[in-house]
């Protein structure tokens, strides 16, 4: 009788310690590897004129849609406005290619505003200075490289 108990014993210890390696490999899985959403982009904001309205900040990870379509950008964020310098952070990134758009909405009516030519009317900014004096900036101009360290990214609105 205690050889069998020995032996169940023996069999329950293994599926134990069996089904812990299986739930350890199952977490360890779940979790993102080094190469997946890992990096951030810190963007600082420079020269915003007023505390008025919303800095909408688009961060886009392809030329369609770059710099003024919204809908198009991989990340949005509006935060409210602070005169001077601010500091804007996109985490859980994966690596890869990225551009930077900012608008001032200064009217808060969550939109850039344009005049009838097609020029904004309230303080612009794109990633590595991109803007460019006649037309949109161009995501080649403006696009960065993003890998597993923080990229920080200093834009300068222009009104």
């Amino acid at each position: 009788m205690t050889a069998k108990f020995e032996r169940l014993r023996a069999r329950q210890t293994l599926l134990a310690s069996a089904i812990a390696v299986i739930s350890v490999s199952s977490i360890v899985a779940a979790q993102p590897s080094g190469s997946a959403a890992t990096a951030s982009v810190v963007v600082t904001v420079a020269g915003v004129r007023s505390s008025q309205g919303m800095l909408l900040v688009q961060l886009f990870a392809q030329a369609d849609g770059f710099p003024d379509d919204p809908e198009k950008a991989a990340r949005r964020l509006r935060v409210p406005a602070a005169a001077g310098a601010q500091a804007i952070t996109f985490d859980g990134l994966a690596p890869g290619i990225y551009a930077v758009a900012v608008c001032h909405d200064e009217n808060g009516n969550g939109i850039c505003d344009k005049n009838i030519f097609g020029i904004p009317k309230e303080g612009v900014g794109v990633s590595n200075a991109a803007l460019r004096r006649f037309g949109a900036p161009r995501f080649e101009d403006a696009s960065f490289t993003v890998g597993a360290g923080p990229v920080r990214q200093t834009i300068h609105l222009r009104y």
